[in-house]
């Protein structure tokens, strides 16, 4: 970026070079000529084409360090390249606030959920035992985070994306393998949708789950986690307890039983998490 800044600094004198040997003026005019035309093509390339290289080489970037984002560019173009103007869009508009981990998130997010009706268990399996594992540790940073992932529709713009994008930083390349993998599998070796005996099998596990935090941590709570986990009178500790226990409780049943609890959850629409 600098090199850019550099060249257009260059730029600007040789022409303002050029013009004075057109127009010569005393030499205080000519400072301020020559220090005023550098300034207006110094910020033209703030505003302008700072944010479209930027996002050229966040899209570089994107692809090189994240194979998921070829496959979804050949797969599913339309979206992707709605996904990518988006985020040349945003960092355009508002460069200084931009936050690559929610657009990117966001994004790789639906798509996994869309992909994960027609992935295998074992994929989706994998995908909750590394959300258990890094929950664990964002619990000790800030239990809010935990809900802000799994309830962003509820957080809306009270979400600290700086601050998650910093604790999640050491698990981001995890979770993004974990999401690759269940887009993957449905690309590569589709699944059958859930039936209708499976879709029952799924509420019933999903129902026992609930109950027993219930019994453990009493109804208002759950339903307070679940429903207003956003509200000044939710406890955030243990609703993020909540959450983890839920996950564990899921994964301890097994490959089947998750695999196909998270494809019922997905496909209802239930909270999912944003993490990149």
């Amino acid at each position: 970026m600098l090199l850019i800044y550099a060249v257009v600094i260059i730029f600007s004198a040789s022409i303002v070079f050029s013009i004075l040997q057109y127009f010569p003026f005393n030499k205080i005019v000519s400072a301020l000529f020559a220090g005023a035309v550098i300034i207006i093509a110094v910020i033209i390339t703030h505003i302008c084409i700072a944010p479209v290289y930027n996002s050229w080489k966040m899209e570089k970037k994107l692809t090189s360090r994240y194979p998921v984002f070829e496959l979804l560019a050949e797969k599913d173009p339309g979206n992707y390249r709605v996904f990518m103007d988006k985020l040349k869009s945003d960092m355009m508009l508002k460069s200084s606030q931009y936050n690559e981990f929610k657009d990117v998130g966001t994004f790789l997010n639906a798509e996994m959920v869309k992909y994960s009706q027609s992935a295998s268990n074992e994929t989706l399996y994998s995908f909750a035992k590394t959300i258990l594992n890094f929950y664990n540790k964002l619990i000790d940073i800030n239990p809010a985070y935990i809900l802000n992932l799994e309830f962003p529709e509820k957080f809306g713009d009270k979400i600290d994306f700086n601050g998650l994008e910093a604790a999640s930083k050491d698990h981001t390349q995890e979770i993004i393998l974990a999401k690759e993998s269940i887009i993957r599998s449905a690309v590569d070796d589709p699944q059958p949708a859930l039936n209708t005996e499976q879709t029952q099998q799924a509420q019933t596990i999903f129902r026992q789950i609930i109950t027993e935090l219930v019994s453990q941590y009493g109804k208002d709570i759950v339903l307070a986690t679940f429903q207003h986990p956003e509200a000044d009178s939710t406890d955030q500790k243990t609703a993020a307890t909540i959450i983890i226990q839920f996950y564990s409780k899921l994964v301890s049943r097994g490959e089947t039983d998750a695999g196909i609890v998270l494809k019922y959850l997905f496909k209802a629409g239930a909270p999912k998490q944003q993490a990149n």
